[in-house]
């Protein structure tokens, strides 16, 4: 087996690569890929983060693909691995030498934590292959954390259910406006915004449980945020946004969005939701999500399913996601290798 790094602008590397992200889609649970979205987002790195690809061949024909993302600002001790093989190749050790070669070339970077993830199922959820859980456990990983996936299905919604929700939390919001924007195909995003932005997705990653995962707070990003707003354009992926906006400061408190299928706009991602300490206790979390489900399902009335995730112990934003509708999926279990 050969592991060549990944040319996003060679066209056998993309077909190959594209091939490979295909036969990794998990129907009912990820959304298929796009050659529009791989081809804006294939070897692309974040802000503050180095992104390494490759792909792994065999007589020709690609067998997986793997990929390490090193941050540069905090958590430089770590490395974020991924390791893919195609179904119809697994279980013949293949995946073992990628992932061999992955650990090398982390502990060349001077890496000593090795962050990854597997999907897991739960009782009443969805059909998933625990391979990627047990390929983990072989390889020396531990469970670090474990992510619950959740669905929210808006045909099962109560009619008026929503509107309720939301009289009863706006009386402990006083003192707070709420505002939405777009972002992605024809339209930008708010520049007055990004600060405060930046802030509240590093409060995310300061307080947000991380149960035994080795990392540190990242440090507010403003550019990691205009490039979530240039790639959504670029993708065009739609992206809905909802903020507290706290009146005497005139600051965004708290904020959330969800992340619109491009090619299937019956479904949705729930990404960020993230309230200030300073403001919590005002319902802000709930409020937000509400105002986000109203502007999105109002830009996208066909809009049917939300996925979204949280740590399992974050028992407050489970309880916020569960009065809405949202039901267990499935589990993400965060596994970590140590040197």
């Amino acid at each position: 087996m050969q592991i060549t790094p990944f040319r996003a602008d060679d066209p056998v590397d993309f077909e190959d690569y594209f091939s490979v992200r295909t036969a990794l889609h998990l129907p009912g649970i990820t959304v298929k890929p796009t050659r529009e979205r791989v081809r804006t987002t294939a070897g692309v790195s974040r802000p503050g983060v180095t992104r390494h690809e490759w792909l792994a061949r065999e007589d020709g024909k690609v067998v997986g693909h793997l990929s390490v993302d090193l941050p540069q600002e905090a958590n430089r001790h770590m490395a974020l691995g991924f390791v893919g093989v195609v179904p119809w190749y697994r279980r013949a050790g293949r995946g073992r030498a990628m992932h061999d070669f992955l650990l090398d070339f982390a502990a060349a970077e001077g890496r000593t934590t090795v962050l990854s993830s597997a999907r897991a199922p739960i009782e009443g959820g969805a059909e998933i292959d625990p391979a990627g859980v047990r390929f983990g456990e072989a390889m020396g990983y531990t469970v670090a954390q474990t992510t619950l996936l959740s669905r929210l299905d808006l045909d099962t919604v109560e009619p008026g259910a929503h509107e309720e929700l939301e009289a009863k939390a706006a009386a402990h919001a006083d003192g707070y406006t709420f505002v939405t924007w777009l972002e992605g195909p024809g339209h930008e995003l708010p520049e007055e915004y990004v600060d405060d932005l930046a802030h509240l997705e590093y409060r995310l990653t300061a307080d947000m449980p991380t149960g035994d995962m080795d990392v540190e707070p990242e440090p507010p990003n403003p550019e990691l945020i205009r490039q979530r707003a240039r790639q959504a354009a670029a993708t065009g992926t739609p992206l809905v946004h909802a903020a507290a906006r706290h009146e005497e400061s005139g600051r965004l408190v708290a904020w959330t969005f969800i992340s619109v299928s491009p090619i299937d706009t019956t479904r949705a991602a729930q990404a960020i939701t993230v309230v200030d300490p300073d403001h919590r206790g005002h319902r802000l979390g709930l409020l937000v999500k509400l105002a986000n489900l109203r502007r999105g399902t109002a830009e996208h009335p066909g809009l049917r399913l939300i996925d979204t995730n949280n740590a399992e112990d974050n028992a407050p934003m489970i309880a916020v996601n569960r009065a809405l509708g949202y039901r267990p999926h499935s589990y993400e279990l965060n596994l970590q290798h140590k040197a």
